[in-house]
């Protein structure tokens, strides 16, 4: 699911 992976790349890159 690349869906997923999107996911966690947009999170990790967008600061909290």
């Amino acid at each position: 699911v690349d869906d997923y992976i999107s996911t966690v790349e947009i999170a990790e890159t967008r600061p909290t």
